[in-house]
């Protein structure tokens, strides 16, 4: 069997791509510190803040208890610096055991 793990720690925050969206924010504001850059960037946090939260709710609505204990030990936002996720529970193998067949 083989098993494969991304190059990258995964499942840090439960909102990686709006991290990254800030982060490109961020960029764009070091490099063209403009008045329209400078007013849009707070805006923009609170839109995606509100955008993410709204998300959770429609997650939560579906997944329920599941969701709760995911979002009850992983961070929205902002990773834990030094603490690690604990593993997710082990599934099942593709593969058959000789006995099975």
């Amino acid at each position: 069997m083989i098993t494969w793990r991304p190059p990258v720690r995964t499942g840090g925050v439960r909102h990686p791509q709006h991290d990254g969206f800030l982060l490109v924010m961020i960029g764009f504001l070091l490099q063209w510190p403009t008045i329209p850059t400078l007013v849009m960037f707070p805006i923009l946090v609170l839109v995606y803040a509100r955008l993410a939260r709204a998300e959770e709710r429609e997650v939560a609505a579906h997944f329920g208890q599941a969701w709760r204990d995911y979002a009850a030990r992983t961070p929205g936002f902002v990773p834990r610096l030094g603490h690690r996720s604990r593993p997710h529970a082990p599934t099942r193998r593709a593969h058959t055991s000789p006995r099975a067949r």
